[in-house]
């Protein structure tokens, strides 16, 4: 992540892992500015969400998380952090969460917004923290739904703003339910998010055995299309499929399942969706290595392309080398 005449990122600066800091770079010189305290190694301990920048503050949000894993009971605590972006090893404020942070922060106008592993989503406003940097306190909170199960272990994607309002995909790991999730991003009030069911148990939403251990990350939805009354169409990543649903009700309008590799081994999206709004076409790639692209309203031919998969749009694929 660029600002600031700097690249922001979290680095491993020895060769056994034990050293994780968010780090910023010259982007002219290659020197480093600076670097914050280190944390221990996110594969086997906690680490550093991806840095987010905030321009009207000039800092950098960061989270505290650990990869999960559904053998490991403890999914907290963790935090959150803001560091002055011209001095990382300056804490300008934090704010302690009783899950890890699952994913990158989402950073719009004078909100920040971030969501834990135990379900919580925080809004904060910005400039408030900066000026009681040592009582932070979210703006607006809310609390995902718990199962009959017990304690549920979510997965809550980056926000898009979508008009007036704030949308991001939430997973439910532990019952295995993909939903939409919304509220509005003039007057957010505590308690006023709406979940939207996309998939369920019921619907061959699962996590095949050999994710299991892997990072599993909701990724943000796209506005990719929109219905004949201006609907948004959204396209989500549910681990082996993409699906473009409506914003409304959640409905499945297209669907697109990962082939698995020849051996018979599950595939799921590694990463985000991009979107190439000029042609109208959704890139993504999956766990083996394998690009796939999907053109709506036209097919897309390309060379050196193979696995072709119709679907309504039409979808390609191909494996990287």
């Amino acid at each position: 992540m660029e600002a600031l005449g700097a690249v922001y990122f979290t680095n491993s600066l020895d060769l056994n892992g034990d050293n994780y800091p968010v780090v910023a770079i010259d982007v002219h010189t290659g020197v480093v500015r600076s670097q914050s305290a280190p944390v221990s190694n996110p594969m086997s301990s906690t680490g550093y969400t991806p840095p987010v920048f905030d321009p009207v503050n000039e800092l950098i949000y960061v989270g505290i998380t650990q990869q999960y894993d559904s053998g490991v009971t403890s999914i907290g605590p963790g935090k959150i952090i803001a560091l002055d972006a011209r001095d990382l090893s300056k804490v300008v404020w934090s704010f302690n969460t009783p899950g890890f942070v699952n994913n990158a922060l989402t950073v719009i106008g004078m909100s920040l917004i971030a969501g834990d592993l135990a379900g919580n989503l925080y809004l904060f406003d910005t400039v408030a923290a900066l000026a009681n940097p040592s009582n932070v306190a979210p703006a607006a909170q809310w609390s995902l739904p718990v199962s009959a199960g017990g304690q549920d272990v979510w997965s809550i994607s980056e926000v898009i703003a979508n008009g007036d309002s704030y949308v991001m995909a939430v997973w439910d790991l532990t019952v295995q339910t993909v939903y939409l999730a919304q509220f509005d991003a003039t007057t957010p009030q505590p308690g006023g998010l709406n979940l939207v069911t996309v998939f369920d148990t019921g619907q061959s939403f699962s996590l095949p055995t050999d994710l299991l251990g892997q990072l599993l990350l909701a990724t943000p939805p796209i506005v990719q299309q929109r219905d004949a009354d201006g609907t948004p169409l959204l396209t989500i990543n549910v681990v082996a499929q993409v699906l473009q649903v409506r914003l409304t009700d959640g409905s499945v309008v297209n669907t697109f399942q990962l082939p698995p590799k020849d051996d018979g081994a599950s595939a799921f999206v590694l990463g985000g969706l991009t979107l190439d709004a000029d042609n109208s076409q959704l890139w993504f790639g999956d766990n083996y290595g394998r690009v796939s692209i999907q053109t709506c309203g036209k097919a897309t031919a390309l060379p050196g392309w193979g696995r072709r998969v119709s679907i309504a749009a039409h979808s390609s694929s191909a494996d990287l080398p």
